[in-house]
C-alpha cells in the first residue's frame, strides 16, 4: 500500500508516461507508386517513383533518422533528415535514386522501386524496428497504379453538387476589393446563381475520338443495325471486341481496296469483319458558307453535323464516295460519323472541302489532317465526360477571367484527423476555408475581381485531380456550417476553355484495413486516399493439363493461387467475363478438339486476363485432298 501522496503522484506520472508512449501511433507508408508513367513529376520534371508517409497521430513526429529501405538485409539504406510531420500530415519522398536529403527541399531516396514487386519498409531510427512493410514483397503494379492503406472518409464537398457562383464585376460584389465573399458568415450569396460543380466550358484537345465495336450478332448491313450495336453498353454478350482511341484523322484500312488517302491506320480492335465504327468530335470552320463532307467507305455510313444528317448511305458495297453539303457559320461544329463492315474488304475515310461538291476531288482533305490543309478537329479528352456540369461560357468568355464559387457544408472537425482538397482546374485558383487561404495554384499574389491565372494548363491536364493536404487548416473549421470558397481563374478572359471543380474530403486512417490498389486516375500523392480500385489481383489461372495434342480424353482442373477465386469458361471461342460463360464447378472432361478460354475472378478483385488452352485430338481432324 502506498500511503504517501507524493508516491501516488509519482506512480500516476509513470503510468501516464507509459500509456502515453504506448498509445502513440507510428507513421505509416500510406501509399506508394512503383511505375509512375504520367501521374506526377518531381522538381526535375521526371516521373519518379514515390513513397507517401502519413502521420495518423494527434502529435507531430520528427522523422530525423527514420529509415526507408527496399532491401530486407539493409534496413538503414536511406535515412530521413530532420523533417517534422504534423498531425494528420503527409510527406512525399521520391524513390528516384537521386539521394537528396535537404530538409528544405523535396526528398529523394538512394533507391528506386520495382514495378514487379520487392521489399519496402519504414524503419525506426534504431535501424532494427520495422513499423511498416508489405510482407516479403509488395504485389506488382501497373503503370500509374498505386498501392497503399485505406482511409475512412467523408466527402464534405463532392463533385456535381449544387453551389453558388458569380462572375464578378467592378461593382458586384461591391466593393470590388471586398473579400467578404470568402467568409463563412457576414456575407449573403442568395442573389448568386446556383449550379452544379464543375463550372466551365470548352475543354477540348486536338483529335477525333474513334470507337470500334465488333459483334457476334447478325451481319451488319444497315444504319439501323449499326446504331443499335453502338448503343450497347459493355459488358454485353453481343460485343466481342470494343476499343476506343483518339486519332488525328479517320483513315482506316482493314483489308481489300483502299480509298483516296495513304498512310492508313490499323483498326483499333484489329477485328476485320462485322463491326461498327463511330467517330466524334468538333471541327473548326474557318469561313462561313457551304461545306461538303464525305465518306469513302466499305460498307455504308452516315455523317451528322451539329446533330443533323448531311449524308446517309444505307447500302453495302466496296470502297465508294458518298457526299453531303451544309451551310455553316465560322467556328466549331460537332460531327458524328458512323460506318460499318459486314464482310469482305473494309476501309473508311472522313474528309471535307469548302463549297458544294458532288464528287470527291483532290481539294477535299481528311478532317483533322491540318498538316495537309485539312480542317482542324477537336475532341473531349478522356475523363472529361460529365465533368462540366454548369456551362459558364456565356457569362465569362470574353468578359472576365475570374469566377467566384461558394459551397457550404456541415461537419464536426473532431470526427476526423486528415483533410484533403482535390482540385480540377483550368487555369488557376485560390481556395479558402471560412475565409482563410488554404491552397492556390497559378494565382497572383494579390487577388482582384478580374485576376487572371499566371500560367496556362493543358485541357487534358486539367481533368486530372490534384490532391492537396490541408489538414493544417482543420482548426479553422467549426462544428456546424462551414464554407469553401474558391476563386477560379483563366489566364485571359478570351481563353476558350475553363474549369473549376473542387472537392473536400475528410477522414482518418483505417488501422484495420488491408492495403489496396488505386488504379490509374485514383492515386492521391500527398493527400488522403479515397476510393480504391480493387482489393487485389487474382493470380493467373493454372491448368492441370497443358494445351497440346491428345489421343485419349483428359480431365482438366482449373486453379489459381488466389484463395476463393472463381472461374468462368467458354468452349465456343468467345471471351468469358465475370458474368458470362459457364461457371466452373470441377474438373472438365475434354474428349474432342476443344478451345478452352478461362477467366478467374473474385468479388472486389481485379480479374485475370483470359487464358486460352487448345486441346487437339487427331481423330477430329478431317484431311482433304488438294482438289477439296
Amino acid at each position: 500500500m502506498i500511503a504517501s501522496s507524493p508516491y501516488r503522484r509519482v506512480l500516476c506520472f509513470l503510468i501516464f508516461l507509459i500509456t502515453g508512449i504506448t498509445s502513440r501511433a507510428n507513421p505509416v507508408i500510406s501509399e506508394f507508386m512503383a511505375s509512375n508513367a504520367s501521374t506526377i513529376k518531381d522538381e526535375d520534371g521526371a516521373y519518379s517513383d514515390w513513397i507517401e508517409i502519413h502521420n495518423p497521430d494527434a502529435v507531430a513526429i520528427n522523422l530525423n533518422q527514420w529509415c526507408l529501405t527496399d532491401t530486407a538485409a539493409n534496413l538503414t539504406k536511406w535515412r530521413f533528415p530532420a523533417v517534422t510531420l504534423q498531425p494528420g500530415d503527409f510527406i512525399l519522398v521520391w524513390a528516384s535514386s537521386k539521394n537528396r536529403i535537404n530538409p528544405a527541399a523535396p526528398l529523394h531516396t538512394n533507391f528506386s522501386l520495382s514495378a514487379n514487386g520487392e521489399y519496402l519498409a519504414l524503419v525506426m531510427p534504431n535501424g532494427t524496428t520495422v513499423v511498416a512493410d508489405f510482407g516479403a514483397q509488395y504485389p506488382p503494379q501497373a503503370a500509374d497504379e498505386s498501392y497503399g492503406r485505406q482511409f475512412t472518409t467523408t466527402t464534405l464537398v463532392a463533385a456535381a453538387q449544387s453551389a453558388k457562383y458569380k462572375i464578378p464585376t467592378s461593382t458586384n460584389p461591391f466593393p470590388s476589393t471586398s473579400t467578404a465573399w470568402r467568409n463563412n458568415t457576414g456575407f449573403s450569396d442568395t442573389a448568386w446563381p446556383s449550379g452544379a460543380t464543375g463550372l466551365g466550358f470548352g475543354l477540348l484537345i486536338p483529335g477525333i475520338t474513334v470507337r470500334q465495336v465488333a459483334t457476334n450478332g447478325p451481319t451488319l448491313d444497315s444504319v439501323a443495325k449499326t446504331d443499335a450495336l453502338l448503343a450497347l453498353v459493355p459488358p454485353n454478350s453481343a460485343i466481342t471486341a470494343d476499343a476506343t482511341e483518339v486519332v488525328s484523322a479517320v483513315n482506316y484500312l482493314g483489308e481489300g481496296g483502299d480509298g483516296h488517302y495513304g498512310f492508313n491506320r490499323a483498326l483499333p480492335t484489329g477485328v476485320l469483319n462485322n463491326y461498327a465504327i463511330r467517330a466524334t468530335g468538333s471541327l473548326n470552320i474557318p469561313t462561313a458558307g457551304i461545306w461538303t463532307f464525305g465518306l469513302n467507305s466499305d460498307d455504308g455510313g452516315r455523317i451528322k453535323i451539329d446533330g443533323v444528317a448531311v449524308m446517309t448511305d444505307d447500302t453495302n458495297h466496296g470502297p465508294q464516295d458518298h457526299l453531303g453539303s451544309v451551310n455553316l457559320t465560322a467556328g466549331l461544329h460537332t460531327f458524328d460519323v458512323i460506318s460499318w463492315e459486314g464482310g469482305g474488304g473494309d476501309e473508311v475515310e472522313f474528309y471535307a472541302g469548302s463549297g458544294t461538291r458532288t464528287v470527291w476531288d483532290s481539294g477535299m482533305k481528311l478532317v483533322g489532317d491540318t498538316a495537309n490543309a485539312g480542317l482542324a478537329a477537336y475532341t473531349v479528352p478522356a475523363g472529361a465526360a460529365g465533368v462540366i456540369q454548369t456551362n459558364v461560357q456565356s457569362v465569362m468568355l470574353g468578359i472576365n477571367a475570374s469566377c467566384y464559387l461558394r459551397k457550404t457544408f456541415t461537419t464536426n472537425p473532431a470526427t476526423f484527423t486528415t483533410l484533403s482538397l482535390k482540385m480540377r482546374y483550368n487555369d488557376g485558383y485560390a481556395a479558402f476555408l471560412n475565409g482563410t487561404a488554404v491552397a492556390s495554384k497559378n494565382a497572383p499574389g494579390s487577388l482582384a475581381y478580374n485576376s487572371a491565372a499566371t500560367a496556362t494548363r493543358a485541357d487534358a491536364d486539367s481533368l486530372v485531380p490534384e490532391s492537396i493536404n490541408v489538414t493544417a487548416f482543420k482548426s479553422f473549421l467549426i462544428n456546424g456550417t462551414n464554407t469553401l470558397a474558391v476563386h477560379g481563374m483563366n489566364n485571359v478572359s478570351s481563353n476558350g476553355s475553363f474549369l473549376l471543380l473542387p472537392e473536400l474530403i475528410a477522414g482518418s486512417l483505417n488501422v484495420a484495413g488491408q492495403s489496396v490498389f488505386y488504379g490509374s486516375g485514383r492515386p492521391t500523392p500527398g493527400a488522403i486516399n479515397t476510393t480504391f480500385s480493387f482489393l487485389g489481383k487474382v493470380a493467373d489461372t493454372a491448368f492441370s493439363v497443358k494445351r497440346g495434342i491428345y489421343f485419349a480424353p483428359v480431365s482438366v482442373v482449373i486453379s489459381s493461387a488466389t484463395p476463393g477465386a472463381q472461374f468462368r469458361y467458354t468452349v465456343d471461342g468467345t471471351e468469358p467475363t465475370e458474368t458470362t460463360g459457364t461457371l466452373y464447378g470441377g474438373p472438365l472432361n475434354i474428349t474432342s478438339t476443344t478451345t478452352l478460354r478461362v477467366i478467374g475472378y473474385l468479388t472486389g478483385w481485379q480479374p485475370t486476363n483470359v487464358d486460352t488452352q487448345t486441346y487437339l485430338f487427331p481423330d477430329d481432324i478431317i484431311l482433304q485432298s488438294s482438289t477439296g
